[in-house]
């Protein structure tokens, strides 16, 4: 996975685990699926493309629609 575009295909797939792809935690609040790395992310100082990318992240989880997306972490 290394686009926005991959992202979308998961959710629409219904994926849940989302800790096989990286340091990363969901919170999942009616239709909407808010994305963040986790504070492992930050202490193994290693960043794959979905812990930079999951920074504040918020997206739909029924069209995978993007509902917000800050700048990805750097």
């Amino acid at each position: 996975m290394n686009s926005i575009q991959d992202l979308q295909t998961l959710i629409l797939k219904g994926e849940t685990d989302w800790q096989k792809y990286g340091d990363v935690r969901v919170s999942r609040r009616g239709d909407l699926l808010q994305f963040t790395y986790t504070k492992a992310a930050q202490y193994n100082a290693r960043w794959n493309w979905f812990e930079r990318a999951s920074r504040g992240l918020i997206m739909n989880a029924q069209t995978g629609e993007v509902v917000a997306r800050p700048f990805d972490k750097f």
